[in-house]
């Protein structure tokens, strides 16, 4: 999910990139990582976006999110670099940006 990305950028990507996430396909998902995204979330904004987070996730869903820090730089790097070879066909999601 990533509300900054022009139709262009979202409709020319390697994956199904959605502006909102009511565009989501389902609706219980089991797993939402986000990484290094929430300290961009405009402070007021937070409580909405985990709302509706909650939203779509099932009673069991796991949120692993991150914060950049020394300690998650690293992870972060790894991370981005494994990111195209995601399998976006699990019932998982990823959060880019808000």
């Amino acid at each position: 999910v990533d509300s900054s990305l022009s139709d262009l950028h979202r409709n020319n990507s390697s994956i199904k990139i959605y502006k909102t996430i009511n565009e989501l396909p389902i609706s219980d998902y089991e797993v939402v990582l986000s990484m290094a995204v929430f300290e961009h979330v405009e402070p007021f904004n937070l409580i909405n976006v985990l709302d509706q987070i909650h939203s779509i996730t099932n009673k069991y869903a796991i949120l692993f999110g991150t914060t950049p820090t020394p300690f998650t730089t690293l992870f972060l790097k790894n991370v981005a670099m494994l990111y195209p070879k995601l399998n976006t066909n699990s019932n998982a999601m990823f959060c880019a940006s808000v």
